[in-house]
Parts: C-alpha cells; sequence; structure tokens
C-alpha cells in the first residue's frame, strides 16, 4: 500500500511540474555567432543578444538585448497595458472616495464653482445689454433730431455687440463643461458602483 501511495505521489509531482514547466515563461533568440535558433528557461546572458518573451507560444515582448524593451504590436501587449491602466484607475477611485456619497458630493462642490462663473457672465451680459440699448437710444435721439450719429458712438454700439457675443459664446463653453462634469463622474459612480459589486461577491 505505501508503494502505490509513494507511485501516485510521484505522478502527481511530474504532472504538476509538467504544467508549471507548460506555464512558464520562455525565450526564443537566433544565436550571433552559431545563427542558430535558441529555446531557453531564462534570458540570453549576451547583453548583446537580441531575443524575444514567449508565454504559452505567443510572443509577448522583443528585447534588443537584455536592457532595452522593444514592444510588438500585439492585441496581447495592448491588452495588459489597458488591464493595466484600468486596475490603476480603479485603485486611485477608492482611494479619492470612500463611499457614494463623497463622489456626489465632489460633484456637487464642482457644479458650485461653476454656477458662480454662469453668474458672474449672466451680470456681464446684462450689464453689456444695458449699455448697448443707452448708445442705441443716444444715436436714435440724434438721428431723430436729424442729427448725425457721431462715428464714435457707432464703434461703441459695435464693440458692445462683440463682447456680448464673446460673453454668449463663453457661456456655451460653460454649458458644455457642466455636462462634462456630470458625465465624468456618472462615469465615477457607476464603475465604484461595479468595484462594491465585484468586492460583494468575493
Amino acid at each position: 500500500m505505501d508503494a502505490l501511495r509513494k507511485w501516485i505521489l510521484l505522478v502527481a509531482l511530474g504532472t504538476l511540474s509538467a504544467t508549471a514547466a507548460q506555464a512558464a515563461d520562455s525565450y526564443r533568440w537566433k544565436d550571433l555567432r552559431s545563427g542558430q535558433t535558441v529555446f531557453s528557461p531564462i534570458p540570453p546572458k549576451d547583453p548583446n543578444q537580441p531575443y524575444v518573451l514567449m508565454r504559452d507560444g505567443i510572443v509577448v515582448a522583443a528585447y534588443e538585448g537584455s536592457e532595452r524593451l522593444v514592444r510588438p504590436d500585439s492585441e496581447f501587449d495592448a491588452q495588459l497595458a489597458a488591464e493595466e491602466a484600468q486596475r490603476k484607475a480603479d485603485a486611485l477611485l477608492q482611494v479619492q472616495y470612500k463611499n457614494l456619497e463623497d463622489i456626489e458630493e465632489a460633484m456637487e462642490v464642482e457644479l458650485e464653482n461653476l454656477r458662480y462663473d454662469f453668474n458672474l457672465i449672466d451680470g456681464t451680459y446684462d450689464s453689456l445689454e444695458k449699455s448697448l440699448f443707452e448708445q442705441l437710444e443716444i444715436a436714435a435721439d440724434r438721428q431723430r433730431a436729424g442729427l448725425k450719429v457721431p462715428a464714435r458712438t457707432k464703434e461703441k454700439i459695435r464693440a458692445l455687440r462683440v463682447r456680448m457675443e464673446a460673453n454668449r459664446e463663453n457661456r456655451e463653453g460653460l454649458d458644455v463643461r457642466e455636462q462634462q462634469i456630470r458625465q465624468e463622474y456618472d462615469g465615477k459612480r457607476d464603475r465604484y458602483r461595479y468595484l462594491l459589486e465585484q468586492q460583494s461577491t468575493e
């Protein structure tokens, strides 16, 4: 019985070793001297020897010697980079906010700052509009009296209209920024909920 157990143990260990060997990284290169293709579980010792890193028989990275990595143009490499970027973004999200209420409060702070800008632009527009009406009344009074409208008055009217148009464009920019803020925080809330659900199932 002991001999049988030892035999089963040896078979199991052999299977595990073979599986581990298959899953391990391997390296391939064409020897600079002999020109022969070499496969090895470790990279070449020659620092000038180009080689590739393989995983499950697929090239996942290429090196111009031991120091400088040349990333291959592959979907695998791009996927790894995207997954790593997402992990960092998720970690930062959970450090920045303790809960969903924190995200909501942060959005309201940004929107409140934006409302200050809205009020400033709207107040400026009202002031410009009042000045424009005054200049238009001056011009109309002179025309009714049969007098010529001074060039200075015409220039003031033109300048006020230009400033009002710029003011409207700035306000439209604030409208766009408000939408961007809301969309950004909607995305943060959705991602935070997803991470909470994932953690609850682990």
